[in-house]
């Protein structure tokens, strides 16, 4: 388990395109929100979406099936660590790859760039007529990251304690005998947070590849260090 949430950058060229909490207006605050909700970065449609986060878990992949563009393909993911849990999801997909209960590697192809769902590009809603049509206009990643607690099934606050829990298909999402509660849902972005803090600045393409190259220099390092042992050795035999 990891000891913290650390999140790593998706995209080699990631350009936050609507930070958190950004676009405080009436579209919002019509459903209740003070603002955006996660960040969206923009990417070409097609672009590979990574798991951005060690010890991932997959609970549900949203409208995955739905031939409709106007509904919000996105796969969701939870993340336990010993600070904290975290709720993590991926929206706006063209296609999924991912698979409900997967546990991805950072790095691992989760899902593509799309534009389902809600959409705009330049301030103007993508219409479904123009998804069928073949636009791919306003196709970026919304990502998004959410506080959780765990909670076990059959506790008091279990049943009346929390507002909001996690959903999946079947309603409350159970998982070893425990409920997910979202605590902080009326915090003005229904319990999500900014992920900015969360980053670590490096890719998670290049995850597998900086995890190689530190094995190596720790090898290195301990070759070396033997060497120098047997060397300061021989200098005190003489």
């Amino acid at each position: 388990m990891p000891e913290k949430l650390e999140l790593w950058l998706p995209f080699s060229l990631a350009v936050i395109t609507q930070p958190f909490a950004a676009n405080d207006n009436d579209s919002y605050a019509a459903s209740g929100l003070k603002g955006h909700t996660g960040i969206d970065f923009g990417a070409p449609y097609g672009t590979v979406i990574p798991n951005c986060a060690e010890g991932a878990f997959v609970y549900s992949i949203l409208d995955a099936n739905d031939p409709v563009l106007m509904a919000y393909r996105a796969v969701f993911t939870i993340i336990e660590t010993v600070a904290g849990c975290y709720e993590i999801s991926y929206g706006h997909c063209s296609q999924m790859s991912s698979l409900v209960g997967a546990t991805p590697d950072v790095g691992e192809e989760l899902a593509l760039i799309g534009n389902t769902g809600e959409v705009f590009s330049n301030g103007v809603e993508i219409t479904e007529a123009q998804k069928d049509a073949g636009s791919k206009a306003g196709a970026h990643l919304h990502f998004q990251v959410r506080e959780i607690k765990k909670v076990p099934v059959n506790s008091d606050i279990a049943l009346s304690g929390y507002k909001n829990w996690i959903q999946d298909a079947n309603g409350m999402y159970q998982k070893d005998g425990f409920f997910y509660a979202i605590p902080n849902y009326d915090n003005g972005y229904n319990g999500c947070v900014d992920p900015t803090p969360f980053f670590n600045g490096f890719l998670a393409v290049t995850h597998d590849t900086t995890i190689a190259n530190l094995t190596e220099q720790v090898s290195l390092y301990t070759q070396v260090v033997g060497i120098m042992k047997k060397l300061l050795a021989f200098i005190s035999i003489k």
